[in-house]
């Protein structure tokens, strides 16, 4: 129920200006057994490691000062040298499994080597065994090794359903959609045809109560948060513009702008949009969390 929304709500948000999260970026969300939000992050957009914080209510957030998921966590597997996102899925026995997007080379100019998926396994949800045998998705060979920014819904036998970039950039990189089986997480590309063309970017799913699946995303570097209904999980319709940037402008000096959208559904039925506030300063960007509540 957490990931889950009636078709006419979560359409229209409300700006949450008391709500903000300094330092931190790119926020990827799951709910523990015993009830307690949890929200995976970075410093920055481009993070080594990523943290962890938890809320019981999913409205007031402790911040862990300790990395979660580090890159050297998965040696002697390498999982390259910074950690772009990361999400927990759920297993039948009752302990989770991460899953984090490794990136090499991120001081490179360009593209940088590759971006691979690497495994992990806790019974707890707070210290994570890593898997060292082998990627979780390395991409399919249209993404060019690449395969970036998922988001992802558990299915009814504890698979996932992911939802990701098949490049980062490039006119011909859009959202795909790749899926594993709940014992290994080894990922498989379901079609090398875009859910949604370039440039649209960082996708986050929910259930919809009605059936089929919501995708927000981000509309290319300026578009603002997008959302779209896929009644099969494939096929997009009712393409709308969810939140529009502050800033048209996103690279113009202090201008402010809106990336990596996810979506909770708490317990009081509200419905929260966290997302990440890129701002542009004299010496490079500040990031931040913030928040959006549904007002349909």
């Amino acid at each position: 129920p957490s990931f889950t929304v009636p078709s006419g709500r979560g359409r229209v948000w409300a700006f949450d200006e008391s709500f903000s999260i300094e330092q931190r970026a790119r926020p990827q969300l799951f709910v523990r057994s015993d009830g307690v939000y949890v929200m995976i992050s970075g410093l920055t957009s481009e993070g080594t490691s990523r943290f962890a914080m938890t809320s019981n209510d999913g409205i007031a957030w402790t911040r862990d000062v300790i990395p979660y998921l580090e890159p050297g966590l998965f040696a002697p597997l390498d999982c390259g040298t910074q950690l772009d996102d990361a999400f927990v899925a759920y297993q039948p026995d009752g302990s989770y499994s991460a899953v984090v997007e490794g990136v090499s080379d991120p001081e490179s100019e360009g593209d940088p080597l590759w971006r691979k998926w690497c495994r992990a396994s806790s019974t707890d949800a707070e210290v994570f065994v890593p898997d060292v045998t082998g990627y979780a998705f390395e991409g399919s060979e249209a993404d060019a090794g690449h395969p970036a920014d998922a988001g992802t819904l558990t299915l009814a036998d504890y698979g996932v359903l992911a939802y990701y970039n098949s490049r980062v950039t490039g006119e011909d990189g859009g959202i795909r959609v790749a899926m594993a089986a709940a014992a290994d997480l080894n990922f498989v590309a379901l079609s090398e045809v875009d859910v949604l063309p370039a440039p649209a970017v960082e996708p986050t799913p929910v259930y919809l109560e009605e059936g089929g699946v919501r995708l927000y995303y981000v509309r290319g570097s300026t578009g603002g948060i997008g959302m779209v209904d896929l009644a099969d999980g494939f096929t997009p319709t009712d393409d709308v513009l969810a939140l529009a940037n502050p800033d048209v402008d996103c690279t113009a000096l202090y201008a402010e702008c809106f990336r990596d959208p996810v979506v909770l559904r708490l317990a009081d039925d509200r419905i929260a949009l966290y997302f990440t506030r890129v701002q542009v300063e004299t010496d490079g960007f500040s990031y931040a969390i913030q928040r959006a509540w549904a007002a349909d």
